[in-house]
């Protein structure tokens, strides 16, 4: 992801992520657990990380993550697109590569930091990721 990248390209990026991971657990649950067609549930992930560097430099630019839980909800009707987008865009965090590093009140994050950043993220029960992933 170029670092110099507008909030349109960088979505679009995004968007598709979101949709493929969408995707995949929609083709799991859909084909049911005993259809010989059905993707190996174990290679779907509970959570996936996300790391933006920039395609000429290498540099980090910035960081996020996206949960199967929202992604199932998002499936099932029990949030918005809009919602979805909220959960994942609430963990971005930018790198030294980005003009948002050094801005206050932007999420930083250098690159030895990834994922562990995020392991004290705490969703609105309280609990940290890690908590919730075991991590």
């Amino acid at each position: 992801m170029p670092s110099e990248y507008t909030f349109t390209q960088r979505n679009e990026l995004d968007s598709a992520f979101q949709v493929t991971y969408e995707g995949i657990l929609r083709a799991y649950e859909e084909a049911g657990e005993d259809s010989s067609t059905a993707p190996d549930p174990t290679w779907v992930p509970e959570i996936i990380f996300f790391r933006a560097v920039d395609n000429e430099t290498g540099e980090l630019v910035r960081t996020t993550f996206y949960t199967e839980e929202w992604a199932r909800q998002l499936n099932e009707g029990e949030i918005t697109n809009t919602e979805s987008a909220g959960n994942y865009y609430s963990t971005e965090r930018w790198g030294p590569e980005s003009e948002l590093y050094d801005v206050e009140g932007f999420e930083t994050v250098a690159d030895n930091e990834f994922p562990q950043v995020y392991h004290n993220h705490t969703y609105p029960n309280n609990t940290t990721l890690a908590e919730e992933y075991g991590l």
